[in-house]
């Protein structure tokens, strides 16, 4: 299991943390427009968007994504 945002997950073959991001920012579930995410933290380390492809989702991560409030 691996958990995004304090939801658990199952954990998929070979999934990559874009995949998880991308699935985040697609998603509608939190508001109506889709959220951008500013920040992405892995394990308590802040991950840059560049590095996200490198990046193999195993057992026991923990993700949090913190969306871009704008102002309005």
């Amino acid at each position: 299991m691996y958990s995004v945002n304090n939801v658990n997950y199952k954990v998929e073959n070979n999934i990559s943390l874009k995949s998880i991001v991308n699935r985040y920012e697609n998603s509608t579930i939190t508001s109506q427009i889709k959220g951008f995410a500013n920040y992405i933290i892995l394990n308590k380390k802040k991950i840059k968007r560049n590095e996200l492809d490198d990046i193999i989702i195993k057992d026991g991560d923990v993700i949090v994504i913190i969306p871009f409030v704008g102002a309005g």
